[in-house]
């Protein structure tokens, strides 16, 4: 493993969306920073995962929805994903105000816009999928990066959906995700663009894969 956390970002939403795969997942030029280590320990709750130099692995099968008691500062980009592929996703996200003013909130306003229900109790956030619409525009009040990186990864598996997402993050780390959800067969046109569109497919397959680090 590399240590270098300048392509900390890029590798923390690539290793994420593998979850949104059925087959078999590995991934080159993994740096050896301690967010990439906890997020692979993470996974290793509800994925059969694991490192081998620079190397990550991630083997096809079933996945769990329900994400507790193991806070990491990047679980909010498994609440979209998990509940389309289980129908229900749950997650520790801790924080001191409602959904509203949170910084999240531009990723909960556009997973509702994909036919999600979304609720917070407590110190959890709950997303039940319940039927996307045929087509969604999603107009993002800013290009955040990590919500550019949630709608994508969401969008993808919504078989018969196309998404257009607008005012899009175009920074290395959504490029280098797209690169590697198009290899596991997703369907996203407009890479690095302000205007990215998401073709909904019904799943997504085995890929190698190389961190590009633009």
């Amino acid at each position: 493993m590399t240590n270098d956390h300048r392509f900390e970002d890029e590798t923390l939403a690539v290793i994420a969306s593998s979850v949104l795969s059925d087959g078999d997942i590995e991934i080159r030029n993994i740096p050896d920073v301690p967010s990439v280590r906890e997020m692979i320990d993470f996974l290793k709750g509800f994925r059969n995962v694991y490192l081998d130099g620079d190397m990550f692995y991630s083997k096809g099968g079933n996945l769990d929805g329900e994400i507790r008691y193991r806070p990491i500062g990047t679980a909010i980009l498994f609440l979209g994903p998990l509940a389309i592929r289980t129908g229900h996703s749950r997650v520790f996200y801790r924080s001191g105000s409602s959904i509203g003013p949170r910084p999240i909130d531009i990723h909960i306003e556009g997973l509702r816009q994909l036919g999600i229900d979304v609720k917070e109790e407590g110190d959890f956030i709950d997303a039940i999928f319940r039927k996307a619409p045929k087509d969604v525009k999603i107009e993002m009040r800013f290009p955040s990066i990590k919500a550019t990186d949630h709608l994508m990864m969401t969008s993808v598996l919504l078989k018969g959906t196309t998404v257009e997402i607008s005012n899009c993050a175009r920074e290395a780390e959504v490029v280098d995700l797209a690169r590697f959800l198009n290899s596991m067969g997703a369907k996203i046109s407009g890479i690095g663009k302000e205007k990215m569109i998401v073709k909904g497919v019904e799943s997504l397959g085995s890929t190698s894969y190389s961190i590009k680090f633009d």
